[in-house]
């Protein structure tokens, strides 16, 4: 208990990051209340300290984006009035039938490389020798195994529409997003299906056909209140803004590809990565406390990019590429992957934070 309230009162530091105009209006008390407000954690216990303390220290880019953004001082952004928590505001929890899919977009890529695999051994058998990509039959088993995840994926947002676009939907919908307006400037050479090549071309408005699709049957089905899922959505959204953060979250995928880019033999690494996001994902799937949601998904970001950033700079290190114009460096690598994803890390915790902020500046007020 002693150590605890030691480390508590260290932590009260952070008080003396907040904007100016907080500092200089409340002066000494608000590193008080701060401090207070840590030992009162500390006395519950380290998990409930180290929560407090991440949750805190979340809050404060979001109060100076605030100060700068809207142009006014920021009066009680991280003040505590009695009977408040930080860790008071709930939301509701995600049925554990639809958990799997509102994690889907961090576990696709193994899975397709689980249904890949055997289908690459089948036609490698077959090929003597010869490259998989030079085998036409090959190349139209696995347009039609992609076609069939996106058909899953559309079906599930046209099941989310529906429903009002419940919490599961958001990460799969933004990915699906991502993937639709990314591949219009893509090509997907040895892409067949019904007997459509596309060859080296790029896909174009081809690429967004799967979305058009998703929005005409949805409309249709809901055509009698077209309103009515927007409104239900509209409504959940107002009262628990985490769910964008999550939204973006899903995201995190998605960019950790783009960020490997050019590399070779990470999937492993990045399997595992996915497996930790998936974890922190839970924790705000499962969890009533928002809070506890968004600082899991804080540690899974942070945990992934600074992984990712260390992985950058062992694979770069002296490493030659025909297309470099010297040797790669660890430490530019690792710096480089960094600074890619502070910006990321920021918008995703955005909404929430914004959110936080205005719902403790109220309470005070």
């Amino acid at each position: 208990m002693g150590t605890r309230l030691r480390v508590a009162q260290k932590l009260a530091f952070l008080a003396r990051w907040l904007p100016g105009s907080l500092r200089q209006r409340f002066g000494d008390e608000i590193e008080d209340v701060l401090a207070q407000q840590l030992r009162d954690a500390a006395a519950t216990g380290w998990p409930e300290l180290i929560l407090v303390f991440l949750v805190e220290l979340v809050e404060i880019p979001a109060l100076h984006a605030r100060e700068r953004l809207l142009k006014r001082q920021i009066s009680g952004g991280l003040m505590q009035t009695t009977g408040y928590s930080t860790l008071q505001d709930t939301h509701e929890t995600t049925p554990w039938r639809w958990v799997p899919v509102a994690l889907l977009t961090f576990f696709i890529s193994p899975l397709v490389r689980l249904i890949l695999w055997p289908i690459e051994r089948h036609f490698t058998a077959l090929g003597g020798g010869q490259p998989l990509y030079e085998m036409p039959a090959y190349l139209v088993s696995i347009s039609y195994v992609y076609f069939a995840i996106v058909v899953l994926f559309s079906a599930l947002l046209v099941a989310a529409w529906l429903r009002g676009f419940p919490s599961w939907s958001y990460p799969l919908a933004m990915m699906y997003l991502a993937f639709s307006f990314s591949l219009g400037n893509a090509s997907m050479p040895g892409l067949t299906l019904f007997g459509l090549s596309f060859g080296r071309r790029l896909l174009g408005p081809f690429a967004l056909l799967p979305l058009g699709v998703v929005i005409v049957v949805a409309l249709l089905l809901t055509r009698r209140n077209v309103a009515a899922p927007f409104q239900s959505g509209a409504r959940a959204l107002a009262a628990d803004p985490s769910r964008l953060s999550f939204a973006l979250y899903g995201l995190t995928p998605f960019f950790l590809w783009m960020i490997f880019d050019e590399m070779h033999g990470e999937e492993p690494f990045l399997y595992g990565v996915n497996l930790l996001l998936a974890g922190c994902g839970l924790v705000w799937l499962r969890n009533r406390r928002a809070a506890a949601g968004v600082v899991a998904m804080l540690g899974g970001l942070v945990l992934s990019y600074v992984a990712s950033a260390i992985y950058q700079g062992l694979y770069w290190e002296g490493r030659m590429e025909t297309w470099m114009r010297e040797p790669g460096d660890s430490l530019g690598s690792a710096i480089g992957t960094l600074v890619c994803a502070t910006p990321i890390i920021i918008l995703t915790l955005g909404p929430w934070l914004i959110y936080w902020v205005d719902r403790r500046r109220n309470h005070v007020a």
